[in-house]
């Protein structure tokens, strides 16, 4: 599985919420909504929350955790 497309929409005004993340995957796979977190001392992704998800009207998405670790990867650089 390989991320074609990243985009990121920085946020301000929230302490440690940054950016709000959409990753495209081999141009198939569009995960909306993920949430880029500062945590002490690293930042992490957060994917979108089942109540989340029903209020804007998207599924859940839970990686596995090497896939998570490469999203994470990902949305950090961009």
């Amino acid at each position: 599985m390989q991320i074609t497309d990243i985009q990121v929409k920085p946020l301000q005004g929230y302490p440690r919420l940054k950016a709000i993340v959409s990753i495209t995957l081999d141009d198939q796979l569009i995960i909306n909504d993920i949430r880029l977190i500062e945590t002490g001392n690293k930042t992490v992704i957060d994917f979108p929350k089942d109540t989340f998800a029903r209020i804007h009207n998207k599924e859940s998405f839970v990686p596995v955790p090497e896939l998570r670790k490469t999203l994470e990867a990902a949305a950090v650089r961009a």
